[in-house]
């Protein structure tokens, strides 16, 4: 007959080796969501401080303008940048009300 390998005083006892083990894993299960969860805030905290960046940037680049451009891309910014998805480029060399309703006309025309 085999010995009971869990037996007192036979040096085999494996139950305080097992909760051992079993509290290590879950102690890097804990660490490694924990760490999960630290940089999914910093990646929001980098995105939302970018996009804050970004616009510093845009009304920087504005204002160095010369007036007249000045004017032109204040009205043109937050107009058709607003939201999920902005003009990539503009060929615009002056807004007048004819030029206001053509892009008015072909920004309905794209949503539709």
């Amino acid at each position: 007959m085999l010995p009971d390998p869990g037996a007192p005083g036979d040096g085999l006892d494996v139950q305080p080796r097992v909760a051992d083990l079993t509290g290590e894993l879950e102690r890097r299960v804990e660490q490694r969501e924990h760490a999960k969860e630290l940089k999914t805030a910093a990646r929001r905290a980098s995105q939302a401080d970018k996009a804050v960046q970004a616009e510093q940037d845009v009304l920087a680049k504005i204002s160095e303008m010369a007036p007249a451009d000045r004017v032109l891309a204040e009205r043109v910014h937050g107009n058709l940048d607003d939201g999920t998805m902005w003009a990539a480029g503009f060929a615009l060399t002056e807004v007048t009300p004819a030029a206001e309703k053509r892009i008015a006309a072909l920004v309905t025309q794209a949503v539709q």
